[in-house]
């Protein structure tokens, strides 16, 4: 499948026929196979086809590699934590040798005043 962004518009009942017809077009441009031989091939390998000649096609473009760093970003689920302790300013924790861990601190130069 297209990698997409969260808040792009999903397919309409009944734009999907054509839809699937412009997929099989667009595979016997790029692959060179038949619209039979493409249609023999088991279903994830057409879709691994789909999504891959679609992913070189973005990425031959400056336009369209920013639109899968932005795909990437959207689908990061882990914090940065190392970028967060940068802008708000906390320190990394501190293990003691009792194997008890010290307390968040925030800088001196971020301390609420």
């Amino acid at each position: 499948m297209m990698p997409s962004l969260p808040m792009e518009k999903k397919s309409v009942a009944g734009e999907d026929k054509v839809e699937i017809m412009e997929k099989f077009t667009y595979l016997n441009m790029k692959t060179g196979m038949s619209h039979t031989e493409l249609l023999n091939l088991p279903y994830k390998v057409f879709l691994s086809y789909l999504k891959h000649y679609q992913i070189f096609d973005l990425m031959s473009t400056e336009e369209g590699q920013k639109y899968l760093e932005q795909v990437e970003r959207a689908k990061k689920t882990e914090p940065d934590f190392a970028k967060l302790r940068q802008v708000t300013g906390y320190k990394k924790r501190q293990v003691r040798n009792d194997g008890c861990s010290g307390s968040w601190r925030l800088s001196s130069g971020d301390r609420a005043r």
